[in-house]
């Protein structure tokens, strides 16, 4: 375990994965914690997502993606979110498909920044191996 899903309870993570108020949650205050630099707004609508996590990566979202074969139609669905709400219920369906795992600091930076720029970002990881991004 990475050092964000060690500070959330089994029955925290519980809590947040059945939709509990953020807020009305102890680990919640550790994630704001952590993500200090972050709109609580922000930390609250990625706490349900990383509650979902069993394992963290360093990997982004689009190389993970990739890497255990999400199909490109189930990658549309997550790039054509339209407001942080659908990104965060279209995120919630990809971690569960990837096995339970991603880097909680790309979803938070995912949540905090969704737009053209971010969509990008997952399209290249995902599209573009690694190899051929220095070209």
């Amino acid at each position: 375990m990475g050092k964000t899903l060690e500070c959330i309870s089994a029955a925290d993570r519980a809590a947040l994965r059945r939709g509990t108020d953020p807020w009305e949650v102890r680990a919640f205050y550790e994630l704001l914690r952590l993500y200090a630099d972050t709109k609580p707004r922000f930390v609250a609508l990625t706490a349900p997502l990383i509650a979902e996590l069993r394992e963290e990566t360093d990997v982004s979202l689009g190389e993970l993606c990739r890497k255990r074969q999400l199909s490109e139609r189930r990658l549309r669905r997550l790039l054509a979110a339209r407001d942080r709400d659908d990104l965060v219920h279209q995120l919630r369906s990809v971690i569960r498909i990837l096995g339970r795992t991603a880097n909680p600091d790309e979803l938070v930076r995912l949540v905090r920044y969704w737009g053209d720029r971010a969509r990008r970002g997952v399209a290249q990881d995902y599209f573009q191996p690694e190899e051929s991004k220095s070209d």
